[in-house]
């Protein structure tokens, strides 16, 4: 599960791709200010989003105001399964993650172009 956080004022699409990858496993749009979840599958991604405040679509996104950001590590979502004496138990990777600055914050980005997106 990825759980992510944002500031107001901007709307941001949020897109896993896997390392070096353009073509989004999941995408998510989230609304200025709120905060959403998603279920993703088990694996290594890079985390990318985009924001800006006016929603054009998926190809002109946020028009010319359309900032695209990269975080500068990859993310892995794992699934274990540990034996028990009552059986077996299994978890999942949940991640969370704030999009914007925060005090201490350990989230380090970049800025990228549109054909990295």
């Amino acid at each position: 599960v990825l759980k992510v956080k944002t500031a107001s004022g901007d709307h941001y699409l949020v897109k896993l791709t896997r390392p070096g990858s353009r073509d989004a496993v999941v995408d998510l749009f989230i609304r200025a200010g709120n905060s959403a979840e998603m279920k993703v599958p088990l694996g290594t991604f890079e985390i990318k989003w985009a924001t800006g405040k006016e929603w054009f679509g998926y190809n002109d996104m946020f028009g010319r105001s359309t900032s695209l950001n990269l975080a500068d590590e990859l993310f892995t979502f794992e699934q274990t399964v540990t034996k028990t004496s009552s059986g077996t138990r299994t978890s999942t990777t949940v991640l969370e993650i704030t999009l914007y600055a925060v005090a201490s914050g350990n989230l380090r980005t970049k800025r990228i172009s549109p054909d990295q997106f």
